[in-house]
């Protein structure tokens, strides 16, 4: 089972940072989740909200500032005294550019209008190609008007469906879209919906994961990987990627 950080390492560090991704690396894991917003210039940013306002110390809408901007200010949040050096909120590209031993990473598009989604998509596919991802990253969103433009569009990077609730049909409306990945949130999970997901081919990853206590049964299950805000807590469990 394999283990992704999400947003960096959430519950230990600055989210959707620098400081915050290479805490993750520090821990010998070298596999990601994080989020994509655009900045004014339609440049994907790295953040979770579709606003600076909970996670910096400045105001406004992410469309409002640019990239430069946007990594001035100071989004270290409740970590200030653990993470000393100011750091700001980064592209996507800031991110791949400091993260050679980069195993696997999955990009969640948050749910924008579809034109902003089709900016969004084709720039990720851009900066995938540019960074050699083609078999390491997998966009995913649960926005499913996105995830149909990605399938219509041809996209070459791996796709997954993120599911907050189990419905009638997910895992065959994930293959439909063209989806290789289905990311469940980790309370809806049990071993049937494991077992039909496998059996259509698809990559199972739950998030957000942060109770050690748990993972035999998803193990057992053939759970494929999981999401954790506290990579420190699952390092002791499961061998860290060998990446350096």
């Amino acid at each position: 089972m394999l283990i992704y950080g999400h947003r960096g390492a959430k519950g230990e560090a600055p989210e959707n940072t620098l400081s915050g991704f290479a805490f993750l690396r520090k821990q010998g894991i070298h596999r990601v989740e994080l989020d994509i917003q655009l900045d004014k210039n339609g440049e994907p940013i790295v953040i979770h909200d579709d606003s600076v306002n909970r996670t910096t110390n400045a105001r406004g809408a992410i469309s409002k500032y640019d990239t430069s901007q946007l990594a001035q200010l100071d989004a270290r949040g409740p970590w200030k005294k653990k993470f000393l050096e100011t750091d700001g909120v980064p592209s996507l590209t800031a991110v791949l550019d400091a993260w050679p031993t980069l195993a696997s990473i999955q990009i969640e598009v948050k749910k924008m209008p579809l034109n902003q989604g089709a900016i969004a998509a084709r720039r990720i596919v851009e900066i995938c190609k540019h960074f050699q991802l083609h078999e390491r990253a997998i966009i995913t969103s649960q926005h499913l008007p996105f995830l149909q433009h990605l399938r219509d569009t041809h996209c070459e990077q791996a796709m997954g469906m993120i599911a907050s609730k189990l419905t009638k049909g997910l895992v065959q409306h994930a293959v439909e879209l063209g989806c290789s990945y289905l990311c469940l949130k980790w309370k809806v999970c049990n071993q049937s919906i494991v077992e039909e997901a496998h059996a259509a081919g698809l990559h199972v990853s739950l998030w957000t994961m942060n109770d050690p206590t748990h993972l035999e049964k998803f193990h057992a299950w053939g759970v494929d990987s999981i999401i954790t805000d506290y990579p420190s807590k699952f390092t002791p469990v499961f061998s860290p990627d060998k990446q350096g």
